[in-house]
């Protein structure tokens, strides 16, 4: 008898009307069913981003031409911006990023009153810039310690002595000796210090320094070695030996 009665009470039941959602509890169910979707392509996307950013843009440009500077203190920054300038003028765009860009490195080494953290600083810059074959232009205070230190050192037509002993004067010339180096337009700098502004002619900065290329062997991978040796030769130009 109860069955029959709960059979015919479910009959006279009327169906219950479905409810049309709210457009915020829809937006609320469609959140809790998406929100790890989101989350994971919001982090995709950050990723992404940074990943761009250090690739294309942070990243430093590739110079065409790259000089070590070695010396007892750094540079004016004037004087090395117009040193890379000019060489630029005499250089090619060796790969092909639509510009013509010299690099210079400097390295103080031989600071009087650089503090030893400074000094080893330079002398891991300098190990990974011989180690990754980054200069073919070494631009020197001191050649002879340079060549020491790391045998590095070529002729003017690329060949090395066939054993090291001491260092060898035909590898380097002086800033002074090269005409077309002497003939850079540079200019001059200024620097601002505690005491007052200091300017000065660029040449002169230079004139007391060494130029010189550096070796390779088989060994060594250097996909400028052509350019760079091209851009050696017009420098040395009426070069007195």
């Amino acid at each position: 008898m109860a069955s029959e009665y709960l059979k015919k009470l479910a009959q006279n039941e009327k169906p219950r009307e479905k409810r049309e959602l709210t457009p915020e509890e829809k937006r609320r169910n469609w959140w809790d069913y998406h929100r790890l979707h989101v989350i994971i392509a919001a982090v995709l996307a950050v990723v992404a981003a940074v990943m761009i950013w250090d690739i294309f843009i942070q990243r430093d440009p590739v110079p065409d031409y790259q000089i070590a500077y070695i010396g007892s203190t750094y540079l004016p920054a004037d004087t090395a911006s117009s040193l890379e300038t000019a060489l630029a003028e005499l250089g090619e765009d060796l790969n092909g990023d639509g510009r013509v860009l010299v690099k210079v490195k400097e390295y103080p080494l031989f600071a009087a009153d650089a503090n030893f953290q400074t000094v080893m600083a330079a002398q891991v810059q300098l190990n990974s810039d011989v180690t990754n074959c980054e200069s073919f232009f070494f631009l020197m205070e001191d050649p002879a310690l340079f060549s020491t230190q790391f045998e590095l050192l070529a002729y003017p037509d690329g060949s090395v002595p066939t054993q090291w002993t001491e260092p060898d004067e035909a590898m380097w010339y002086a800033w002074t000796d090269c005409p077309v180096l002497m003939g850079l337009p540079l200019g001059s700098y200024t620097e601002y210090t505690v005491e007052g502004t200091i300017t000065g002619d660029n040449q002169q900065v230079l004139a007391p320094l060494y130029i010189a290329r550096r070796s390779y062997d088989e060994r060594d991978t250097f996909h400028y070695l052509d350019g760079c040796t091209a851009l050696w030769q017009k420098l040395l130009e009426g070069a007195a030996e």
